[in-house]
C-alpha cells in the first residue's frame, strides 16, 4: 500500500472514531446525571479521562516538532 493511500486511510478510520466518540460524550452526560451528580463533578471527571488524551497527543506532536515543550513551560513557570 503506497503511503498516501495508507494516510487516508489511517485519516478516514480517525475521523470514524472521533465522530462516534463525541456522539456518545452526550450519551455519557446523560447517564451520569441520572444519578445525581453536580455539574462541577462532572465536569472535573470529563477532564480527567481527556487528560491522557491531550498528554499524548502534546508527546506526539512534541516528539515530530523542532521547537521542543519545556517542562517550565507546561507547568507555568
Amino acid at each position: 500500500m503506497s503511503k498516501p493511500n495508507q494516510q487516508y486511510i489511517i485519516g478516514a478510520i480517525l475521523v470514524l472514531l472521533g465522530s462516534i466518540c463525541f456522539s456518545a460524550k452526550a450519551v455519557m452526560v446523560k447517564l451520569a446525571y441520572r444519578y445525581e451528580i453536580d455539574s462541577v463533578s462532572l465536569m472535573a471527571l470529563r477532564m480527567i479521562f481527556s487528560l491522557p488524551f491531550f498528554i499524548l497527543v502534546a508527546y506526539i506532536s512534541n516528539k515530530k516538532s523542532t521547537q521542543k515543550i519545556q517542562l517550565k513551560n507546561v507547568i507555568g513557570g
